[in-house]
C-alpha cells in the first residue's frame, strides 16, 4: 500500500512540473543570469562595498518582504489547531488558568512560549487573540526574512541574496506566515540562535545563542535537538582541529566559559518544567500520548518527508547542499555553519521520520529549510573564480526551485496519504474588526456560543477538529482526539492512520463526562442518525450534530430559547416506532429497543413508554415459540402409504 502511495505522489509531482515546466525553465535561464551578476558584484576591482551597492542589496530584500507579505496576506488562513493554543490563552486572561476547560489540568498544547505571549499581547493591545496570532505569524516570517539576509550577507559578504529570496517566496515559508501556529516565531527564534553561534561577538556570544535555542524549545519541546546541536558547536570550537596537536591539548578557559554559559541557559527551562510537573502532574505534554510520540511510524514518516522533498523541490536542492560540506572556508563562521548542519539535520529528520510527521504539509520541515539553503549556495560559490559556467548551471537549478508546487492540495484526494493542506481548508475571510474563517468550524463555533453559551444553555460537547468550536462556543468540551483529553490520550491504537487523528474515547466514557451533543455518528444506528440531528446552520450537510443523549429538559430549553436550531423531537419518533413503525426482525428490535436505552430512557424518567417497548420485544422474543406450538409436527409417510388410491 505504501508503495502505491508512492507512485501516486510521484505521478502527481511529474503533473505539476509539467504544467508548470515553461515557468521553471524561465527561473532556471533567470537564476544562471543572476549568478554571473552575483560574481561581478564580488570581483576585487568592483565597488562591492560603496553604499550604492549596500543599498541596493537592502532593496532587493525589502522589496522580496513586500512581496512575501503580499502572497501571505492573500492566502492568508488561521488553522483549528492554533484556536487550541488561542483557547488556553483566554482562559488564562479569564483567570481560569492555562487550561481547556476550566477545572480540568491538561496541558493540550506545545507551544508554551507562543502561548503566553500571544496572550500578553491581547492583554495589551485590547485586540481580540485570533488577529493577535495573525500579526504575530506576519511579524515572525519578516523576523526570519531578515535575520536569513542578515545570515547570508555575513557568510557569502555583497552580492545577490538569492538564498534569501528563495526562502522568503517558498510556498512553505509564504503559508504559516498566517497560520496562527507557533511555526514561524519558532523558525525565527532558531535563526536568532544559529545567528548568534556564527557571527556573536563578546563574552555573551554563547549564552545569547543558548537563550535563542530555548526560546525554540519552549514553542516546540522538539527544537530542543537544535539547543543539542549548538551545544556540540562551542565543544568542537574548543578542541584542535589537527590531529597532530592533541598530545599537548589543553582545553582555554574562554572555551570552558562559553560552554558553562550555553549550560546555564538551560535554567529558565529547567524552571519551566518544574512548574509544569507542578501544575500539570506531568513532564510530557498531553499531545505526546495523544500522537503516540513514543511508537516508531517511520512508514507515515517517509511519506512525510517526500511530500516536502517534493512539493519544495528540495530533490534538486539536497544534492547542491551537500557541495557545501566540502567548501574549503577556514573562518568560525563556515565551520560552526558545517559543525551545526551536520548535528542538527539527521537528528531532526530521523525524529521527524520516526514519529510519522505530522498532517499538515511543511509544518516540521520549515526550520530546516534555511540550513539547506545556505549549504546549498555555499556550494554554488564554490565556482565563483573557475568553472564558472558550472556555478551558473547550479544556481539555475536552485532558483528553478521557488516557491514549489502544491503537491498536497485542496480538493483533491490526499486522505491516503494522511496528510492536508490546511493553509487551503481555513482561508481568511475578514481580518479586522473581527476575524472570519471561510470554514464550518468557525461558524459551528459561533452559532453554538451566540444560540447556546450566551442564551445561559451549557450542554457538554464533544468533537474533533477542537480548535475553532471550542473557541467560540465557550462550553465544556470533551476532544475525541484526546488533544486535550488525559484518558483518550493514553487509550491503544487499534490502526495506523493520520497523526493525531487515531485515538476515539470508548462510550462509556462519554456517558461518565455527561456528554450531550456530539460532532460524531459512529455512536448512534444508521436508521436512527437522522432523528438524532441538530441544524446549527453551520455547514450544508446539515446533519453533521447531534444529540449524543437525547434529554428532554435540554430539548425544552432549546425549543425555548434557541429556535434558529433545528432537531428532531423523540418523543413523537418513539411513538411511531410503539405504534407500528417498527422492523419485524427480532434481532432489529433488540437493536432499536438498546438505542433506546442509550439514547433516551437513560436521561429521562419514562416508565410508560419504557414498558410498552419492553413489552414489544418481549411479545416479539415469545411469537416464534407460540407458532411452533400451534403447528402440528409433520408426519412421514411410507412408501405404501404413499401409493394407496382412496
Amino acid at each position: 500500500m505504501r508503495k502505491e502511495w508512492v507512485r501516486e505522489m510521484l505521478v502527481r509531482y511529474h503533473e505539476l512540473v509539467a504544467e508548470e515546466s515553461l515557468f521553471i525553465v524561465l527561473l532556471f535561464f533567470i537564476g544562471a543570469a543572476a549568478f554571473f551578476l552575483h560574481r561581478t558584484l564580488k570581483q576585487p576591482g568592483y565597488p562591492n562595498q560603496t553604499p550604492a551597492v549596500r543599498w541596493a542589496g537592502r532593496a532587493l530584500v525589502a522589496a522580496v518582504v513586500l512581496t512575501g507579505l503580499w502572497l501571505a496576506i492573500q492566502k492568508a488562513s488561521l488553522f483549528d489547531d492554533a484556536y487550541i493554543s488561542l483557547r488556553y490563552a483566554r482562559n488564562l486572561l479569564d483567570g481560569h488558568g492555562l487550561v481547556w476547560n476550566p477545572g480540568e489540568r491538561v496541558e493540550g498544547y506545545t507551544n508554551f512560549l507562543w502561548v503566553m505571549l500571544v496572550a500578553a499581547a491581547a492583554w495589551i493591545s485590547r485586540l481580540e487573540l485570533p488577529l493577535v496570532a495573525l500579526v504575530g505569524c506576519l511579524a515572525s516570517y519578516v523576523g526570519c526574512v531578515l535575520v536569513f539576509a542578515r545570515m547570508e550577507r555575513g557568510l557569502f559578504g555583497a552580492g545577490l541574496p538569492l538564498a534569501t529570496v528563495l526562502f522568503a517566496l517558498q510556498n512553505t515559508t509564504t503559508e504559516y506566515a498566517t497560520s496562527g501556529l507557533e511555526t514561524a516565531f519558532a523558525t525565527l527564534c532558531t535563526l536568532l540562535g544559529l545567528q548568534s553561534l556564527l557571527f556573536g561577538k563578546g563574552r555573551m556570544r554563547a549564552a545569547r545563542a543558548g537563550l535563542w535555542f530555548i526560546a525554540a524549545t519552549l514553542c516546540r519541546p522538539d527544537h530542543s535537538l537544535f539547543y543539542i546541536a549548538g551545544g556540540f558547536c562551542l565543544l568542537l570550537e574548543g578542541l584542535p582541529s589537527r590531529v597532530t596537536d592533541w598530545p599537548s591539548f589543553r582545553v582555554s578557559t574562554e572555551a570552558l566559559a562559553n560552554l558553562g554559559k550555553y549550560a546555564a541557559t538551560f535554567v529558565p527551562y529547567a524552571v519551566y518544567l518544574a512548574w509544569k510537573l507542578h501544575y500539570y502532574g506531568e513532564l510530557l505534554p498531553n499531545t505526546y500520548y495523544a500522537k503516540s510520540a513514543s511508537l516508531a511510524y517511520f512508514s507515515q514518516g517517509g511519506i512525510y518527508a517526500l511530500s516536502f522533498v517534493l512539493g519544495a523541490h528540495l530533490w534538486l536542492i539536497i544534492p547542491i547542499a551537500l557541495l557545501g560540506f566540502f567548501h574549503r572556508n577556514a573562518s568560525r563562521a563556515h565551520r560552526t555553519l558545517t559543525i551545526f548542519a551536520l548535528v542538527a539535520l539527521p537528528l531532526y529528520n530521523v525524529y521527524v521520520a520516526k514519529v510519522g510527521g505530522d498532517f499538515m504539509y511543511g509544518r516540521f520541515y520549515l526550520v530546516t529549510l534555511p540550513l539547506w539553503l545556505l549549504l546549498a549556495w555555499r556550494g554554488i560559490t564554490r565556482f565563483e573564480a573557475a568553472r564558472v559556467w558550472k556555478g551558473a548551471v547550479l544556481a539555475g537549478v536552485l532558483v528553478a526551485t521557488l516557491g514549489g508546487v502544491r503537491i498536497v492540495q485542496v480538493g483533491q484526494n490526499n486522505s491516503s496519504w494522511y496528510l492536508g493542506d490546511e493553509s487551503g481548508n481555513y482561508r481568511v475571510e475578514q481580518w479586522f474588526p473581527r476575524v472570519k474563517v471561510d470554514h464550518h468550524s468557525w461558524r459551528g463555533g459561533n452559532n453554538l456560543g451566540a444560540y447556546l453559551e450566551h442564551r445561559g444553555i451549557e450542554p457538554v460537547i464533544a468533537t474533533g477538529g477542537i480548535g475553532m468550536v471550542g473557541y467560540y462556543s465557550d462550553l465544556e468540551l470533551v476532544d475525541l482526539r484526546g488533544l486535550t483529553d488525559h484518558l483518550v490520550a493514553r487509550t491503544e491504537i487499534t490502526k495506523r492512520r493520520k497523526p493525531g487523528h487515531e485515538k476515539s474515547p470508548p462510550q462509556d466514557y462519554l456517558d461518565q463526562r455527561g456528554v450531550q451533543i456530539i460532532r460524531a455518528k459512529k455512536y448512534h444506528p444508521k436508521r436512527w442518525r437522522k432523528t438524532t440531528a441538530v441544524d446549527i446552520g453551520a455547514h450544508k450537510k446539515r446533519r453533521q450534530w447531534r444529540f449524543y443523549r437525547y434529554d428532554a429538559d435540554l430539548a425544552d430549553q432549546i425549543e425555548a430559547r434557541a429556535p434558529e436550531i433545528g432537531f428532531t423531537r423523540f418523543e413523537p419518533a418513539l411513538d411511531d416506532w410503539l405504534a407500528g413503525k417498527r422492523p419485524r426482525k427480532l434481532e432489529r428490535l433488540e437493536q432499536d429497543a438498546a438505542f433506546f436505552e442509550m439514547y433516551y430512557f437513560c436521561c429521562n424518567d419514562d416508565p410508560e413508554r419504557k414498558a410498552q417497548v419492553e413489552a414489544v420485544v418481549k411479545q416479539a422474543k415469545e411469537a416464534p415459540r407460540a407458532t411452533a406450538m400451534k403447528m402440528p409436527s409433520p408426519t412421514r409417510r411410507t412408501s405404501k402409504q404413499r401409493n394407496v388410491t382412496p
